[in-house]
């Protein structure tokens, strides 16, 4: 059952530098999982079946009654991969590293393949102003933080001297924040 067994988070998971592990589970099953194969998760999620044989695209043959529905999920993959996080709607600088290989709920954006030179100018106070002057604000005070507002941050880029100082910095607010999961340049 481990192999179908993945961490997963939540929105108000991820903080500043670093996520707070939940202990929460998601059971990623596929459409080709043979899941006869996998006898407690099949037992587990039989007490479902009756709603997830309801759902539409069961109905409609498209999926198998225990799979997940998400259709054009071909970047599953990216989750397993060290990335950063961040929530779609932020009241608070918080981009963190992942490494736990953690998937996430809809609260929650991932850049993958990032580094750590990356999440240093994200969690900059030159890139929460910059949000601040380009994000929607909503009430409260918090940002919109999808897409089309984070890809406009401008990047700048550093030699090898800057990125290896700034990446040994990150790793030690890593540490700090009990997640230090090696470097990343």
């Amino acid at each position: 059952s481990a192999e179908l067994l993945k961490p997963y988070l939540r929105g108000r998971d991820v903080g500043k530098w670093a996520v707070a592990n939940p202990n929460l589970w998601l059971c990623y099953i596929g459409w080709e999982v043979p899941i006869e194969e996998f006898p407690a998760i099949h037992e587990h999620i039989r007490q479902f079946e009756r709603e997830l044989k309801s759902r539409p695209e069961v109905k409609e043959g498209r999926v198998p009654w225990f799979a997940l529905s998400r259709y054009a999920s071909d970047y599953w993959q990216e989750f397993q991969k060290p990335k950063i996080l961040y929530q779609e709607i932020a009241t608070y600088q918080g981009f963190a590293w992942d490494t736990s290989g953690s998937y996430v709920n809809n609260k929650l954006y991932l850049i993958p393949d990032a580094d750590f030179l990356l999440l240093a100018i994200l969690n900059s106070s030159a890139c929460w102003w910059f949000l601040g002057n380009t994000a929607t604000k909503l009430q409260g005070g918090a940002y919109q933080m999808q897409t089309p507002y984070v890809s406009q941050i401008p990047i700048p880029t550093a030699p090898a001297a800057e990125r290896t100082a700034i990446s040994a910095l990150v790793q030690k607010c890593l540490d700090a924040r009990g997640q230090g999961a090696g470097v990343a340049d």
